[in-house]
C-alpha cells in the first residue's frame, strides 16, 4: 500500500513540474465568438495578449468564463497553466490552459 502512495507522489510532482505558469495582471477583455471565447489579458510593463480558453462544447468553459469576468470585474491577478515550455506573453488563439486560477 506505501508502494502505491509513493507512485502516486512521485507521479503528482513530475505532473505539476511539467507545466508553465503565466501570471497576469488582469482580464482587460472577454470575447464570445461563434466557436470560442477568448480572453485579453495584460501584464504589466510586457503587454497584452489574447488566449483562447475554449470552446462551447468543452465542459471547463462556464468555469474558466466566470473566473474572467470576475477577474475583468475586481481587476484581480489570473494565472493560467499550459504544458511546459509555453510562452505566456504572445497572443495564442489555440492552446486551451488547463487551469484558469484568479489570484
Amino acid at each position: 500500500m506505501n508502494k502505491v502512495y509513493l507512485l502516486l507522489a512521485c507521479v503528482s510532482v513530475s505532473i505539476s513540474t511539467m507545466a508553465t505558469d503565466c501570471v497576469f495582471d488582469k482580464v482587460s477583455a472577454i470575447q464570445a465568438q461563434q466557436a470560442n471565447v477568448l480572453v485579453y489579458l495584460t501584464k504589466n510593463g510586457v503587454g497584452s495578449f489574447w488566449k483562447n480558453i475554449g470552446t462551447y462544447d468543452e465542459k471547463h468553459l462556464v468555469s474558466y468564463q466566470s473566473l474572467a469576468q470576475q477577474s475583468h470585474a475586481t481587476g484581480s491577478q489570473v494565472v493560467l497553466r499550459f504544458p511546459d515550455g509555453y510562452d505566456c506573453y504572445k497572443t495564442d488563439y489555440s492552446t486551451v490552459p488547463f487551469v484558469f486560477r484568479l489570484q
